[in-house]
């Protein structure tokens, strides 16, 4: 009977009413805390004055109460509860407010993926004033249109069509549209080129990604074209230029990871220069007892690593190396560390520098445990220089001419055999840069070298074996490789220096040279390699096959001095 009392009644009688009870009344909003102090006389009625403190506490129990409840049960009902018993000027009202809102959208995008007749009668129920009401009407009124809207395909829009002919049509067009845009869109990103890119924006001109499509063409071709060059030619860039180019953003290195194998990657991520060659300017006679071996060439033929690659060979299969205390014995050293036969990964050595003539002794011992005596010699750059000022009638400088007048007197010496490999790299003929003459192809340089050569007769009976070392023939990578050396040789500048040289080498009585196919490996960034040593075994055995063999045996020691005599 109590519960049914209207405010008026409640006012009357409120001073009688159960504390309980008119704290209900109180909660379900049927009469407020100021109804009650507004119903008294000013400093009169102490009793219900204190009777109001009492609600006031028994209030304030009770918010904090339901607060606690609606946060735990985080519920619609839990909240809108609370908001009933303490109105919108409560402290947690905009909180409850900004959280009912929130319930309110996630339950409509809900509804908008799964769009169903029951989910549309549960949000009106939840949210009678919900903030899309509206649209949850218009939804129940055009059902398989936002069902079709939520499978968000082709096909479902065409079904729609179909079902519902003139309807939406518009509209259908345009999603259409908007699902073609972005198909092609992921195609051309999954593709990442700038074909792919450039395809996409033929189909759409205006498209929705329209400007990051031409920002990523900007953008890409540089990457593009950078791998490309090295899909065309492993060795385009240096280690150090593709460090730089990752570094500059250009490409990834995953981008790489098509092009090189992940071993080849982290070589190049990890490479680091190799300290310089030891400088070596000896120009002391050449120690007797030794084959001389000579190399030939200009700078960026591979002379140094067919050197090294040699030692390698020597030091690393062989394990028969033997230096000797010599001017070039550091830079032998170096060499050696760097050609391993373990499948690793090799960096490969700085060039020569043009003032250095290394020459390297040791002895090493064939299969039948007999030791050969040999000396390496990597020919100065600026021999070649020097030379062909001189064919050319320059100024020659000082130090070219110190060079040559040294290296003459070492092939006039007659003492010792002498073993040359001139050297040509395979499929180029690059410019180099002659002080007082101007940019010149390497196949001239050498060509002034047979000019200078024929002129001087500086290769005499002691010289017993002449070469044509053509290095880099891992470019090769079908048909028979000596072949193709030969045809390249035949079709390109280099026919002369090798006719020549020929002559003089017959001339000399050598009986010709012949021509050798080399490489050190598997070479990629021009500054690494995984090492091969079966062109350097070429070499190894044409200097067991022109030197004197040494034994240890007493009768072989009597013969050795002997032979140094």
């Amino acid at each position: 009977m109590e519960n049914n009392l209207d405010k008026n009644k409640i006012l009357e009688s409120w001073r009688s009413l159960p504390h309980n009870t008119l704290l209900n009344f109180i909660l379900d909003g049927k009469i407020t805390i100021s109804d009650l102090e507004n119903s008294i006389a000013p400093d009169k009625d102490s009793k219900s004055r204190e009777r109001i403190e009492n609600l006031k506490k028994g209030l304030k129990t009770k918010r904090k109460e339901m607060w606690e409840k609606a946060q735990r049960e985080d519920s619609i009902k839990t909240y809108r509860d609370y908001l009933k018993c303490f109105g919108e000027d409560d402290e947690h009202a905009p909180e409850i407010k900004a959280i009912l809102n929130e319930k309110d959208t996630k339950l409509w995008q809900e509804l908008k993926k799964q769009p169903t007749i029951e989910g549309i009668k549960d949000y009106q129920a939840l949210f009678p004033d919900g903030l899309f009401i509206k649209e949850s009407k218009e939804m129940a009124e055009d059902l398989p249109w936002y069902q079709a809207k939520a499978t968000n395909t082709i096909q479902a829009y065409e079904q729609y069509r179909q079902n519902n002919p003139g309807k939406h049509d518009v509209d259908i067009e345009k999603l259409i549209d908007i699902i073609k845009d972005n198909q092609d869109w992921e195609t051309a990103c999954t593709n990442s080129t700038s074909a792919a890119y450039q395809e996409y924006l033929k189909k759409h001109p205006n498209g929705l990604h329209k400007d990051e499509a031409i920002n990523r063409i900007n953008n890409r071709t540089g990457r593009d074209i950078f791998l490309d060059e090295l899909r065309k030619d492993i060795n385009k860039y240096s280690a150090k230029e593709i460090q730089v180019k990752i570094a500059n953003n250009v490409a990834t290195w995953d981008d790489l990871k098509g092009i090189f194998d992940d071993k080849q990657v982290d070589a190049i991520r990890d490479y680091q220069s190799p300290d310089q060659l030891p400088i070596v300017n000896d120009k002391n006679t050449l120690p007797h007892g030794y084959t001389e071996v000579y190399f030939w060439g200009t700078k960026g033929t591979g002379k140094t690593c067919a050197i090294g690659a040699t030692i390698g060979y020597l030091k690393n299969v062989r394990k028969s190396i033997n230096p000797i205390t010599c001017p070039g014995e550091k830079y032998l050293h170096q060499l050696e560390r760097l050609f391993l036969n373990d499948g690793s990964v090799c960096s490969l050595p700085p060039g020569t520098l043009t003032s250095n003539l290394p020459a390297m002794a040791f002895s090493f011992k064939d299969e039948k445990e007999a030791f050969h005596r040999t000396m390496l010699i990597d020919v100065a750059g600026e021999v070649f220089a020097g030379i062909f000022k001189k064919v050319h009638n320059l100024t020659v400088e000082k130090s070219e001419e110190d060079a040559i007048n040294h290296l003459k007197a070492c092939l006039l010496d007659k003492y010792n055999n002498k073993i040359h490999y001139f050297i040509l790299e395979y499929g180029n003929d690059d410019m180099l840069h002659i002080q007082g003459y101007g940019d010149v192809s390497k196949s001239q340089i050498m060509q002034s070298l047979v000019v200078y050569f024929s002129t001087e007769n500086l290769f005499n009976a002691s010289s017993v074996s002449m070469n044509f070392l053509v290095t880099k023939c891992d470019r090769i990578k079908d048909g028979d490789r000596i072949e193709k050396v030969k045809d390249y040789i035949d079709k390109s500048a280099w026919a002369a220096v090798v006719n020549g040289i020929n002559d003089i080498s017959v001339n000399a009585r050598c009986g010709g040279i012949t021509v050798v196919s080399f490489s050190i490996g598997n070479v990629f960034a021009q500054d690494l390699c995984i090492y091969n040593p079966n062109d350097a075994q070429k070499i190894v055995n044409e200097i067991e096959e022109r030197t004197y063999p040494f034994s240890n045996t007493r009768l072989g020691q009597l013969l050795n001095i002997i032979r140094d005599f």
